[in-house]
């Protein structure tokens, strides 16, 4: 559980626990996708937080199935961040998407058969 609670964003606090950069392995669920030309960059939660770990990655590790809602293992490297709203973040090496998250399918229905079926 300390992996978990040190990939999450208040990681400072567990200082004597570990050294930057730390090898990580890092299950969850993704919150956001933001692909660019070179880098992906993605927001995980694992649970054990409020706030979701930032993960930056090659763009080739992007694919069309790692969306909005996927559960992931990724592994990675956890390092200081240069931004100042958050104190680490996980420079991912491998990424593979466990469970997909089929988008909504928005439904559309006749006003007829919506009265038929009342």
């Amino acid at each position: 559980m300390l992996l978990r609670r040190a990939a999450s964003s208040s990681a400072f606090k567990y200082k004597s626990a570990f050294t930057l950069p730390y090898l990580l392995f890092l299950q969850g669920w993704v919150q956001s996708v933001r692909p660019q030309k070179d880098n992906l960059f993605l927001h995980v939660n694992d649970g054990s937080s409020l706030k979701p770990l930032q993960v930056v990655a090659s763009s080739h590790l992007n694919t069309r199935y790692l969306t909005f809602g996927c559960a992931v293992d990724i592994t990675g490297t956890l390092e200081k961040s240069i931004n100042k709203r958050q104190n680490v973040e996980l420079h991912a090496q491998h990424i593979k998407v466990v469970g997909e998250c089929n988008p909504v399918v928005s439904l559309y229905f006749e006003n007829e058969s919506v009265r038929e079926n009342r």
